[in-house]
């Protein structure tokens, strides 16, 4: 990869999908990953780092904050290149990410609506954010083990598609939210 570029992934709701996001799309890109929260992905990632505090600010890294408030992360949100704020079809999740939206003084910013099993959750998510942000693009990501899979394997989504074929609607959903990416 000849771009450099940084990345942050956060919401301040726990559970919505930010880990296997951020784990998978540092592993295809081939960038760092940063976290400030303990993770399980980090035991399966080499260029891994936890830092809670004075976190630099690298490129060609992924940044993934905890399911909490951090001032630190604001500091880099505020500097990446694309931020991504994954939320499932849920009240408390939605509050938040609006919340956090509103927070964001960045004008590179997607929401990814994760664990999606019905069109009309990802149809509500869409509605509800862009009510508020209509600037803002909103993806699809389908309830699927495709990012967690890769994740156990310790292989990216990539990988694991090119090597068994499945999850084919979900990895297409995944490519999209990948080539957001490469082109922030």
């Amino acid at each position: 990869m000849n771009k450099k570029s940084t990345i942050a992934i956060y919401n301040t709701k726990g559970g919505v999908g930010k880990t296997s996001l951020s784990y998978n799309i540092s592993k295809d890109l081939g960038y760092q990953y940063i976290t400030n929260d303990i993770s399980a992905s980090m035991l399966k990632m080499s260029k891994s780092r936890n830092i809670k505090t004075n976190i630099p600010l690298k490129e060609n890294t992924l940044y993934d904050f905890g399911g909490f408030e951090d001032k630190e992360a604001f500091k880099i949100i505020n500097e990446v290149d694309l931020v991504i704020v994954p939320t499932i079809c849920d009240m408390n999740s939605l509050a938040r990410t609006l919340s956090l939206l509103k927070k964001i003084k960045h004008e590179n910013v997607i929401v990814v609506g994760t664990m999606i099993d019905k069109k009309k959750d990802f149809q509500d998510i869409k509605k509800v954010v862009n009510h508020h942000f209509p600037k803002i693009k909103v993806f699809q990501f389908r309830k699927t083990r495709l990012l967690r899979n890769a994740m156990e394997e310790g292989i990216s989504a990539k990988q694991l598609f090119s090597k068994k074929k499945l999850y084919k609607e979900a990895f297409i959903e995944y490519n999209t939210i990948l080539n957001q990416c490469l082109e922030a």
